[in-house]
């Protein structure tokens, strides 16, 4: 399902139907949390980024790439790192390499959010085998 939300998401970012596209990878992103599935999560913020900025929500999608970027980072995406950073800028002129007091808070929030989540599915399978 998580696959099929980002394609589908991404084909029609690509046809111009920003306003479907962005819904689509907001569903994506959020079932991405939901079910403890991070690969396709910075994909999905960047395709709804993309959107919001073609949509006019030029604050949104700033936020987007933000928490995008620093996922790709973190779970290292190289590629999908350079796309990013090559779109953010393109779109919004958004320099990575100085980034604003608020964005380097997001970025540490998201670490740290990251690694709650990881950790515990990774303690829950230790307890699990552990007899």
């Amino acid at each position: 399902t998580l696959l099929v939300l980002y394609n589908y998401a991404r084909a029609l970012d690509l046809c111009g139907r920003y306003e479907d596209g962005m819904k689509l990878a907001k569903e994506g992103r959020d079932a991405c949390i939901q079910y403890g599935h991070y690969q396709t999560l910075p994909g999905c913020l960047e395709i709804y980024a993309e959107c919001c900025h073609f949509l006019g929500m030029d604050d949104e999608s700033t936020e987007a790439y933000y928490q995008a970027y620093y996922l790709c980072k973190l779970i290292g995406r190289k590629e999908d790192l350079e796309i990013t950073r090559n779109e953010a800028k393109k779109y919004l002129n958004i320099d990575f390499n100085r980034p604003s007091l608020h964005h380097l808070q997001l970025a540490d929030l998201l670490g740290q959010w990251f690694v709650t989540k990881m950790m515990k599915p990774m303690s829950m399978m230790v307890l699990q085998h552990s007899w």
